[in-house]
């Protein structure tokens, strides 16, 4: 099966999924021992963290040209890990189970840290790091506890929906946790307030599996069993505000890559670059056969991703030449643009001109007109018609003048406006480069080893 399929929707969309240009997005394939439940990428090295349903976490360490090496493997859990989430800082990685613990281990050494037996009374599905100390977690029966690494109990406890917690995302800007279950609800946790201040209607025909937060926290978009991506607008919970069809299958998971894109992974192996509002699918960045795919992980700088899958490996994404492919479409607008100015300048210029000569015309017969009538009143010498066109060439010099005046402004104007397109199109780009390394560091549950 062909890595890339193309979507011919725009020409700008064609231009970034090239497959011709692209064709080795696909880094790296990390086999397993058994299915991995999640994965998660270190914030700041090459390290990736696979929690896999036999119990196990492993920790493989991988660079762009070096093929991933087993750096960590121990039992964490006696049943399932079903989540893996690094900390803010990177020093330890957490997992949870269905043996209702929370483990911390640390990455340097691959031994256990700390454990909270019995953190949830069911099996735990998620994990998610809210701050550099904070931890929140997700069960089977819709609970959701936030934690403090520096307390050994939850400082709050919070029934947020009626069935198990699908996903949890972190929405730092507005110190917000998002929470998406089973019974078709997505929930609104502010960790100042640690209280549920939002909660959508829930769809009984429908799951919400996955969910990321766009366009600058203006737009909620949500994945679902039933393959349709629900769109909600920030502070208008009730009832979703667009919907995108499209998916097949399940969307199992979703992230955000940049404010108006995301990736998806769907249960029919394939990972998918969308737009959203303009809603359009883009491409298939990726896939794992007909396997269904299980979680994404994307690094903090935006350059890889992480797909965990039932076919028992986690595959490894190069999304650097993505930047890459939007920086070169950024500099083609920008020759583009100033071409185009160059253009409108020199058109502006030549108008100038034709003006200018147009009225020395107009001046000259004006002056020819003035001098004969002034022989047949007069009876003036020949020389006035000499004296008229030295006038007359006098009045060109100074619209000539004029002219090259009105041309340097026109050009001055053509080229602020130009470079204000160009200041325009440099910030529009930069967000798909910025690095959002965190190096805030903490300790879980530190006094319970």
């Amino acid at each position: 099966m062909a890595l890339w399929r193309i979507v011919a929707l725009s020409p700008a969309a064609a231009l970034q999924f090239n497959p011709s240009t692209m064709e080795n997005v696909l880094l790296h394939t990390v086999q397993l021992d058994d299915q991995p439940m999640d994965c998660d990428l270190h914030p700041t090295e090459g390290l990736l963290a696979s929690g896999v349903i036999d119990g196990h976490l492993a920790l493989h360490s991988f660079g762009k040209e070096a093929a991933p090496q087993l750096r960590h493997k121990l039992k964490a859990h006696a049943t399932s890990c079903r989540a893996a989430r690094f900390s803010a800082s990177g020093d330890l990685v957490y997992t949870a189970s269905t043996d209702q613990s929370i483990l911390a281990v640390d990455c340097g050494s691959g031994k256990a840290q700390a454990r909270k037996k019995d953190a949830h009374d069911t099996a735990i599905n998620r994990l998610a790091c809210t701050g550099p100390t904070g931890l929140a977690s997700g069960d089977d029966e819709g609970v959701v506890k936030l934690w403090d690494s520096r307390q050994s109990e939850a400082v709050a406890t919070l029934e947020a929906h009626s069935d198990y917690v699908a996903d949890l995302s972190v929405f730092s800007e507005k110190h917000c946790l998002l929470s998406v279950a089973g019974d078709g609800t997505l929930a609104v946790i502010d960790l100042r307030k640690n209280k549920i201040v939002a909660q959508s209607e829930g769809d009984a025909d429908d799951e919400l599996l996955s969910v990321a937060v766009l366009k600058g926290g203006k737009k909620v978009v949500c994945g679902s069993t039933s393959g349709v991506l629900n769109i909600w607008s920030w502070g208008f919970w009730n009832d979703c505000s667009d919907r995108f069809p499209g998916h097949p299958e399940s969307v199992t998971a979703l992230l955000r890559y940049d404010d108006d894109t995301i990736l998806t992974g769907s249960s029919d192996g394939l990972i998918r670059v969308l737009s959203i509002q303009p809603n359009k699918m883009l491409g298939v960045l990726g896939e794992h056969a007909d396997y269904p795919i299980e979680r994404l992980a994307m690094s903090p700088d935006s350059n890889f991703l992480a797909s965990a899958s039932h076919d028992n490996t986690v595959k490894l994404w190069d999304l650097a030449q993505l930047a890459e492919e939007d920086d070169d479409e950024e500099e083609e607008g920008e020759e583009e643009e100033a071409a185009e100015g160059g253009k409108e300048a020199a058109d502006a210029a030549a108008g100038a001109a034709a003006a200018a000569a147009g009225q020395s015309d107009s001046d000259e017969d004006e002056e020819e007109e003035g001098a004969a009538a002034g022989r047949k009143q007069q009876g003036a010498a020949p020389a006035a018609p000499a004296a008229g066109a030295a006038g007359t060439a006098a009045g060109a010099g100074r619209q000539a003048a004029a002219g090259g005046s009105s041309d340097e402004d026109s050009s001055d104007d053509d080229s602020d406006e130009g470079g204000k397109k160009k200041g325009r199109k440099r910030l529009k780009g930069q967000h798909r480069i910025l690095s959002k390394k965190q190096a805030h560091k903490g300790n879980f549950f530190a006094d319970l080893l």
